[in-house]
């Protein structure tokens, strides 16, 4: 009887603890949503997971930024795709995608702006954190390692934009 009412234990604690890590998942909730076609830029790629020396004129970006239940940043997932862009079309030729996420905060200050707001991914990996300039509600600019505009072509910008469901 000991031994049952153990192994009743030790179910109901299992079945605890997974609908509380359930729960924390679910309190997320999705803040925004950006996308952005960047171009590729030799020896100054901003972007982690694209090799230098990759046959890449552009990339089409996904970015999406998820809140608590405090409205404070959490997660965020990234995904982008990455190559020599198919004439004629908004595809690749051979496109590679890269997925990552991770935790993102909120900060001031860029490189020429002390009190911008800057939305910055994986802020305790500095091999691979990105950060954003906030120019409006609808609008981030992807900065560099110093905190600078990135600079686009003629054809793609650094700009993210925000898409409203």
């Amino acid at each position: 009887m000991k031994f049952s009412g153990l192994i009743l234990l030790l179910i109901g604690s299992f079945a605890v603890s997974n609908s509380s890590s359930q729960t924390a998942k679910s309190s997320q909730k999705e803040f925004a949503k950006f996308i952005a076609a960047t171009p590729c830029l030799k020896g100054s790629q901003p972007l982690p997971g694209i090799p230098s020396g990759s046959d890449c004129n552009f990339t089409k970006c996904e970015l999406i930024l998820y809140v608590n239940d405090r409205n404070e940043p959490a997660n965020y997932k990234f995904e982008y795709t990455y190559g020599i862009s198919q004439p004629g079309t908004q595809g690749f030729k051979d496109g590679k995608k890269v997925s990552t996420g991770g935790k993102w905060k909120i900060s001031k200050g860029s490189k020429t702006n002390s009190s911008a707001v800057i939305y910055q991914l994986d802020p305790d990996k500095p091999d691979r954190s990105i950060s954003f300039i906030k120019l409006s509600e609808g609008i981030l600019h992807l900065l560099d390692n110093e905190k600078r505009l990135m600079i686009g072509t003629a054809g793609f910008s650094f700009t993210f934009n925000r898409v409203t469901k």
